[in-house]
């Protein structure tokens, strides 16, 4: 006899959105065969990105930040030119994950 893998995954009381969805879904079609589907599409679309390590992501992320110019008004350009804040940014970005 197989036996059959589980894995369970959590939401957060901020995800209502999320668990409304999967409750149609589930009315409507088998839950697990949608989420290996989904699973599957992202294996296929982007098997580099399973590779990367939260250091490269948050590496970009901090790239993409610097190279995006915001301005508040004519004295004040984003991003600011300082190294301290590449730090606090990177610390920002690694709590996220």
């Amino acid at each position: 006899m197989t036996k059959n893998e589980k894995i369970t995954i959590s939401f957060l009381p901020s995800d209502s959105d999320l668990i409304s969805f999967i409750k149609t879904k589930k009315e409507f079609g088998n839950l697990s065969d949608y989420i290996r589907t989904l699973i599957r599409n992202d294996m296929q679309s982007e098997p580099h990105s399973i590779n990367r390590t939260n250091d490269d992501i948050i590496d970009k992320v901090l790239h993409l930040l610097k190279t995006v110019e915001v301005t508040v008004n004519k004295e004040c350009q984003y991003p600011p030119e300082s190294s301290t804040l590449d730090i606090e940014f990177k610390n920002a970005i690694n709590d996220l994950f």
